[in-house]
């Protein structure tokens, strides 16, 4: 059985596990006891981890027995027996571990305590990883783990090869999609023709929906939609379409208006959001000038924003995020009188600036200010600037 999220293991869904008889299988594991005391037991348990990395993800259930046939356990569950340790103190070790042994670093790992029948159950959500394979460290050890039904055993030469080339193979298909995405963009194929103006586009790509689309939109209706409203707009309207729904900004409720923004929201949970409005030239002397202040806002706001209602509608695990601007050869930094010491800032001497990949570890616990503020010094730094100004020296959010 498998499962998207921590969110998805209750009290219920253990009680189900049980009664049903769900045996163990390559990405569900039960344990009576947890053991992480001595190094032997770390590295039992990172092996575990591991292991479930290198497989496509899975649960470990601590505190649930199982049935036995003379003697030994058979995969079965039988009863909750629970666990009497102090688990926020093991919940501190495994994370601090998992971080510091083993390599990739796991992106996503949650852990949870459950009462069931008065009993405390620990759970161990390892989602499924972009960065295959994984090897434990612990202790100089390099060693790579791997499941098969309802065991690890440690990885060959050619599997190891074969998991670089599958994870490869992920992340060349997410890095394909959002090029093929910026190509359509600057031909204007896109589900609503944009004024002819610079553009920001966000992508959101949630990884575990990336190939396997969970999202039912037929359980979002038209006031549900209108939340995932475009970066920027005044207003906003929503349509069905064949890759999912849009919303856009235009000028005007009737058709023929000029339209400034859109987000798309794909069947696998994928958020394209398309700002043309934001950027351009200002003033009488047709002054490029990309804003300071509210562009960075606007999509702090909008990250924050869309990452909740993808959570509420049934997304969750890691993401990648990506940040490009369009056609902003020529422009500048719009800096206010007094906001900042002198600089030798310059105009931005390339067509795009197409910026390197973010990852989101949870996307139902993240700030975009942190994650997105690397991506902003990028662009401070094409105009001239050593960074974001926005923030402070210690890369906390200053503009109130």
């Amino acid at each position: 059985m498998n499962y998207s999220d921590i969110s998805e293991i209750n009290e219920a869904e253990i009680r189900a596990l049980i009664e049903n008889e769900v045996i163990e299988n390559a990405h569900l594991e039960y344990k009576k006891d947890i053991h992480f005391n001595n190094d032997k037991e770390k590295k039992e348990l990172l092996a575990d981890i591991c292991s479930f990395c290198n497989i496509g993800g899975g649960v470990i259930l601590y505190g649930i027995d199982e049935k036995r046939d003379e003697g030994k356990t058979t995969g079965l569950p039988s009863s909750v027996c629970g666990l009497s340790v102090n688990l926020d103190e093991v919940i501190r070790k495994i994370d601090e571990s998992v971080r510091h042994s083993i390599e990739p670093r796991v992106i996503g790992l949650k852990m949870a305590q459950l009462e069931v029948d008065e009993k405390i159950v620990l759970v161990i959500f390892i989602p499924r990883s972009i960065n295959p394979p994984h090897m434990v460290t612990f202790k100089g050890s390099s060693r790579f783990w791997r499941r098969a039904n309802a065991s690890k055993y440690q990885m060959g030469m050619e599997e190891i090869r074969e998991s670089i080339l599958g994870g490869n193979n992920l992340r060349t298909k997410i890095k394909e999609f959002r090029n093929q995405r910026i190509g359509s963009i600057l031909s204007n194929d896109t589900p609503v023709e944009l004024v002819s103006s610079p553009k920001i586009i966000l992508h959101i790509i949630p990884i575990d929906n990336f190939l396997n689309p969970k999202i039912d939109l037929s359980k979002i209706n038209q006031n549900d939609r209108l939340g995932y409203f475009p970066v920027t707009g005044a207003s906003c309207n929503e349509r069905l379409n064949y890759d999912g729904f849009y919303t856009y900004w235009a000028s005007s409720y009737e058709s023929g208006g000029e339209n400034y923004s859109y987000t798309q929201v794909y069947r696998n949970g994928v958020i394209e959001s398309v700002d043309a409005f934001s950027i351009g030239e200002r003033g009488e002397d047709k002054q490029k000038l990309i804003p300071s202040v509210s562009y960075e806002e606007d999509l702090i706001k909008f990250t924050d924003r869309v990452l909740g209602y993808l959570a509420r509608d049934g997304v969750s695990g890691p993401a990648i995020l990506y940040l490009s601007l369009l056609g902003v050869r020529g422009y500048e930094m719009a800096i206010g009188s007094g906001f900042l010491p002198r600089f030798n800032k310059t105009t931005i001497d390339k067509d795009d600036l197409i910026l390197p990949e973010i990852y989101i570890e949870d996307i139902e616990n993240f700030s975009a200010l942190s994650v997105l503020k690397s991506s902003f010094d990028l662009i401070w730094n094409a105009c001239g600037f050593e960074r974001s100004f926005n923030f402070d020296e210690n890369g906390n959010w200053k503009r109130r």
